[in-house]
């Protein structure tokens, strides 16, 4: 029996009740389950969709092996979104014309919310795994649900190991204005940072956007010292962590949209820096089953991982779809919901995952912090499990 099946399998009990029926049988209930990404095989989330779509197929390839989902097969179709906001809910609805039950918009509140909005107006079931609060039950639909904890959920993970396990008590914030998922993370970690008792001695911002950062940098350089600086933001173009690495060789603290590597060549060797993620992709992961899911990405894909936390946030938007479906006995969208309502602490490969009625995000997930000493990363085999999460609009 293979790791995705040891996880998913529990008594179906919700099928010796309501047996096959509900919804369109020809569908909903019968032959393959199909599965429709419409998201972002192109542009500038491309790095981060394609590792999640990777992740979904090398589940549905188990899963199949397996003997599929209550005997039947997954089919994946992918549609690309090409990272436009314009596009999220035309690709959503391009999915749904090919046949998709279940849809997997882009993978970001902003982008992702049009095309999450779409399946919900179908009344088929969206599941994502974006960061900030803006895409969930009570701001999307009740159709909606997330695989990742979100950025408040990371943020109290960042700041209780600042505190707790490194002893820091003086942060210094640079927070990104250009998403909903940085700038929520900015103010979630503040708020959560301040409970403990630490002190924010200077904050700024700034756009992913701006072609440089040197009079935050300047700022920096005369702001009281900091224990460590927190960077709320992601990968892209703006040239942010090289400028303040150039400037500043105190600890950073990163958001977990930096976990991975692709990102590492315009900051060779780079030390003294700590990002939470759902896992490592190292090979050095303290779950076995995590280090085996990134041999099989590896195999699936052709190289290794270059991200880690989004292969496996695809991988788990599968596990949850599969066991979801074995307790429904459908793919109906509002059966498929319900069943997913009753997840508690559930033990997917992104962590324990609990939904219920009011919240459709896993909020309090454990992370796992990752450290770089010079250019290379690795985990540090620490998981943090915040005692307190600040509001989350679930």
């Amino acid at each position: 029996m293979n790791r995705l099946w040891m996880l998913l399998l529990v008594p179906c009990l919700a099928l010796a009740v309501t047996g096959c029926g509900g919804g369109d049988s020809n569908q909903a209930n019968h032959g393959p389950i199909v599965i429709g990404t419409a998201n972002s095989l192109s542009g500038s989330f491309a790095s981060y969709e394609g590792a999640i779509n990777a992740g979904i197929d090398v589940a549905a390839d188990e899963i199949n092996d397996g003997g599929g989902i209550n005997g039947r097969p997954i089919k994946i179709i992918h549609v690309d979104a090409k990272s436009d906001l314009n596009s999220s809910a035309t690709a959503v609805l391009d999915v749904i014309e090919k046949g998709a039950q279940i849809i997997v918009p882009i993978c970001d509140a902003d982008y992702g919310a049009p095309g999450a909005r779409a399946a919900n107006a179908k009344d088929i079931l969206a599941i994502t795994c974006a960061g900030a609060p803006g895409i969930g039950k009570q701001t999307i639909g009740p159709l909606t649900f997330n695989t990742y904890a979100g950025a408040p959920t990371e943020s109290a993970v960042t700041a209780e190991f600042a505190f707790r396990e490194k002893g820091w008590r003086k942060a210094y914030l640079l927070c990104d204005q250009l998403l909903e998922y940085s700038k929520v993370l900015c103010e979630a970690f503040k708020t959560r940072w301040q409970e403990l008792g630490g002190e924010v001695v200077g904050e700024d911002t700034f756009l992913q956007s701006d072609p440089s950062i040197a009079s935050q940098v300047t700022r920096l350089e005369n702001a009281p010292k900091p224990d460590f600086l927190f960077l709320a933001s992601f990968p892209g173009g703006s040239p942010a962590l090289r400028e303040i690495r150039a400037a500043y060789n105190g600890p950073i603290v990163l958001a977990a949209a930096y976990s991975g590597t692709y990102w590492l060549k315009a900051t060779p060797h780079l030390s003294n820096v700590w990002v939470p993620a759902t896992g490592s992709s190292y090979g050095d992961d303290p779950r076995t089953e995590v280090n085996a899911f990134f041999r099989a990405y590896e195999k699936k894909t052709g190289a290794p991982a270059v991200v880690d936390s989004y292969p496996m946030l695809g991988y788990s938007l599968v596990q949850t779809i599969a066991k979801g479906i074995e307790i429904a006995g459908t793919t109906e969208g509002k059966r498929l919901g319900e069943a997913l309502e009753t997840f508690n602490d559930v033990p997917l490969l992104t962590g324990p995952t609990t939904y219920t009625k009011t919240c459709h995000v896993p909020v309090g997930r454990p992370l796992l912090i990752i450290h770089y000493a010079d250019g290379t990363p690795s985990s540090t085999g620490v998981f943090i499990r915040p005692q307190k999460v600040p509001p989350y609009p679930c």
